[in-house]
C-alpha cells in the first residue's frame, strides 16, 4: 500500500471550511499513528485544557487516562490487588480511568501528599506554558528591538531547552500526583467505589 504524503500547502488549498481543517488534521493524525507503530498520536486544534495536552499527548492527555493501566504498575508504593480489591474492575478505557482517578481525588483531596503534589504540578506545568510561550514570543521582541539576529536565535534555543526539560518535570510530577491520590485512597480504609 502507497503511502500518501501531505504537506502544508496541500492542507491549505484543500480546506475551506473549519470542519475541513479539523477532519484533515485528524487524517495527518492517522498517518502518524502508521508511521509510529500503533502509538496513539492525534492532532487537534488546541480548544480544551491546552496546557494540559501540550506536556501530555494528544489525545487522553491528562495523567489520569493512564492511572490504572500504567502508573500504578510502574509506582512500587501500590500493590496492584489492593484498588483491584476495592474498586473492583478496574476500566481499561482511558476516559474511564480518568473518571474513576478523578472520583478517587475527590475523596480525598484534603490530604496533605496529595494537595502538595497537585500544587507541584500545577506550578511545573504553568511555568512550562511560560517557557513555551516566551520561546516563541521573545524572539520576535528582541528583533523589534532591534537586537541582532544571532541573540534572538540563542534566546529561542535556550527557552526551547528551558521548555522541554520543564515538561519533563510537568510530566513526572503529574505522574507522581496520580500516584499519590491511589496510594492516599488505598491507604484510608473508608474510600470504597
Amino acid at each position: 500500500m502507497e503511502k500518501q504524503r501531505f504537506s502544508t500547502d496541500n492542507l491549505i488549498a484543500l480546506c475551506n471550511t473549519d470542519e475541513q481543517v479539523r477532519y484533515s488534521i485528524n487524517q495527518i493524525g492517522d498517518h502518524l499513528n502508521d508511521l509510529c507503530d500503533g502509538e496513539d498520536y492525534r492532532i487537534t486544534l488546541m480548544e480544551e485544557e491546552p496546557q494540559d495536552k501540550k506536556l501530555f499527548r494528544w489525545r487522553n492527555a491528562l495523567p489520569g487516562h493512564r492511572a490504572f493501566s500504567r502508573l500504578v504498575k510502574k509506582d512500587s508504593r501500590i500493590d496492584e490487588e489492593k484498588p483491584k480489591l476495592k474498586l473492583g474492575e478496574l476500566p481499561e478505557e482511558p476516559k474511564s480511568q480518568n473518571s474513576l482517578w478523578y472520583s478517587l481525588y475527590k475523596k480525598c483531596s484534603d490530604a496533605i501528599t496529595v494537595s502538595e503534589a497537585h500544587k507541584t504540578f500545577l506550578l511545573a506545568r504553568d511555568l512550562a506554558t511560560v517557557s513555551f510561550v516566551f520561546a516563541i514570543m521573545g524572539p520576535w521582541g528582541l528583533l523589534f528591538f532591534g537586537h541582532r539576529a544571532t541573540w534572538a536565535l540563542l534566546y529561542f534555543v535556550s527557552m526551547t531547552g528551558q521548555y522541554l526539560l520543564l515538561s519533563i518535570v510537568a510530566q513526572n510530577h503529574g505522574k507522581r500526583f496520580v500516584c499519590n491520590v491511589i496510594t492516599e485512597c488505598m491507604a484510608n480504609s473508608s474510600i470504597e467505589n
